[in-house]
């Protein structure tokens, strides 16, 4: 009776859990399965204590790690610092920080070599502005308003340029083309850069003014002439100055500079004209040599005429050339040259180029045999002389020229009288022999005797008064007559053996040499020929 009431209770107890409970087999019988709360979250607080172990051991880990890294990365930056401070490295923890503290290290000295190419960028970059600006001023495409050259001369500090009175002085290079041929261009660059420099620390001592580079040889001196009223001190001050800057840079450098100055002006528009003027001054060393200070005065005293050198000195020394005697070319070449230096450059140059061309045309005219030696005599001239700077360098290109050009003539003559005969009959000989061959010319017998052609020709043709190129074709012509009127071979057979094309040009050299047309001529052959055997 309790076992039935338990289970009754039991089971109105449990009619909450009826949809859990499965129905049995057994009509009014549920089967129901107990599992003890101990035993459930076991499992639960398990899982929890082993999750919160292994976070705390991730931590700590991590915890390390961090340290350990941070400690690595601390080393090199201290590093880092101590050289920012000191600009030394400590070699001793750079070895022992290796990877890091080299990283860092490398990228830290890229940072300061460009921050140091920055600040040369910066510093030179100004320098060119000031350079590029003045020369610009200088040309005279220069299209900026007064205004716009006012504001820009003011952000360089360059003010008094436009308003004050200036002085223009040029410096040049003497011998630059030696100089440039010596050196590199990274030289000449730095070798440019440290002239200007010091010509402008010298000249500002003295006086306000630019410096600055003008061209690969010439530098300008813009000089603030405001305070020099007269121009007898403008001369005094501006020559000081000159030469003690050419003194210094021959010093310092081993440069020679010739320098040339005008007279005062006013106005950012005479600029172009005023640099013109003095390139041109400048040439004019050419009469007071390297070293030399050109002042405004010393153009006035060129002759304004042209130079004409008197025909009956430029006659005699042609007539000495010719004959070979270089001394007395020499002299009579110092006759003519006295007076060319009272002119100005480009009138000596001019002067001097015709005279050099009269005397080669001259010479080549007389002995056509000396233009294979006597060309490249005439190149070296023609390119030296436009390096030549004063007077002693073309002096000294034009008695080069003659003593080469006599002591060819010299050998030209002597070789005429001794050996021309032997020349002249060897040539006959290789003509004889090989006349048939349709190659046969001036060049090909010059290379056989391993002689020059104008050689050659001028001898034969002074020997045998008609060119090799006529005697050659009058010995085929004479070689096809006889062929003509000794076999029966046809024209064509006859000319391969004499050397020459049947062509419109051979018909009418056959009709200018025999004085009559090849038909005329086979005509009269016949009639020759038939009498001949009536006759027999």
């Amino acid at each position: 009776m309790s076992a039935q009431l338990l289970f009754t209770n039991v089971k109105r107890s449990m009619s909450v859990w009826a949809p859990l409970l499965q129905r049995s087999t057994s009509p009014g019988w549920y089967i129901l399965g107990v599992t003890p709360m101990q035993t459930v979250f076991r499992d639960v607080v398990t899982a929890s204590l082993v999750a919160t172990g292994l976070v705390m051991v991730v931590l700590i880990l991590s915890a390390v790690l961090c340290l350990h890294l941070a400690r690595r990365l601390n080393s090199p930056i201290q590093a880092i610092t101590r050289i920012m401070r000191t600009g030394k490295a400590d070699t001793a923890e750079a070895t022992v920080e290796t990877e890091e503290f080299q990283y860092i290290l490398s990228v830290f000295q890229s940072m300061r070599e460009q921050n140091e190419k920055l600040d040369r960028m910066k510093r030179e970059t100004g320098y060119a502005a000031k350079q590029d600006y003045l020369n610009a001023l200088l040309s005279e495409s220069f299209n900026l308003s007064s205004d716009q050259a006012m504001e820009k001369l003011h952000s360089l500090n360059m003010n008094y340029v436009a308003q004050n009175p200036l002085c223009m002085c040029l410096l040049k290079i003497d011998n630059y083309s030696d100089f440039e041929s010596k050196t590199s261009q990274k030289e000449r660059w730095a070798m440019r850069y440290a002239i200007v420099n010091i010509a402008a620390e010298i000249a500002e001592d003295h006086v306000v003014c630019e410096t600055f580079c003008s061209d690969h040889d010439k530098f300008v001196m813009l000089v603030d002439c405001h305070a020099m009223e007269s121009y007898k001190d403008l001369q005094e001050r501006v020559e000081a100055v000159l030469r003690l800057v050419q003194k210094s840079i021959r010093e310092t450098l081993e440069i020679s500079l010739s320098a040339a100055y005008s007279t005062r002006f006013t106005g950012l528009e005479h600029l172009p004209s005023m640099y013109n003027a003095m390139r041109d001054s400048i040439l004019l060393k050419i009469r007071y040599g390297h070293g030399c200070i050109i002042a405004p005065h010393l153009m006035d005293e060129l002759e304004s005429d042209d130079f004409r050198a008197p025909s009956k000195k430029e006659s005699l020394l042609i007539q000495k050339v010719l004959e070979g005697d270089a001394e007395a070319a020499l002299g009579a070449y110092a006759d003519i040259s006295g007076p060319l230096y009272q002119h100005s450059y480009n009138e000596i140059i001019s002067c001097q180029v015709h005279l050099v061309y009269t005397i080669y045309s001259t010479a080549l005219e007389k002995k056509p045999a000396l233009k294979a030696d006597t060309d490249f005599v005439l190149q070296s001239f023609l390119q030296d002389i436009q390096n030549a700077e004063t007077g002693d360098d073309i002096d000294g290109l034009m008695q080069d020229f003659l003593q080469r050009i006599c002591l060819k003539i010299e050998r030209l003559n002597g070789e005429t009288q001794s050996g021309g005969e032997v020349v002249v009959q060897r040539v006959v000989e290789i003509v004889q022999q090989q006349y048939p061959d349709p190659g046969l010319c001036l060049s090909s017998i010059a290379e056989q005797l391993r002689l020059s052609p104008n050689y050659i020709g001028y001898l034969f043709k002074s020997t045998r008064q008609q060119s090799i190129s006529q005697y050659i074709y009058e010995l085929r012509m004479e070689k096809l007559d006889d062929y003509m009127r000794t076999t029966k071979l046809s024209l064509s057979a006859i000319l391969d053996k004499v050397g020459l094309e049947k062509n419109n040009y051979f018909y009418t050299k056959f009709k200018k040499h025999f004085g009559m047309s090849l038909g005329e001529y086979k005509l009269q052959l016949s009639a020759d020929t038939a009498e001949e055997d009536s006759t027999v």
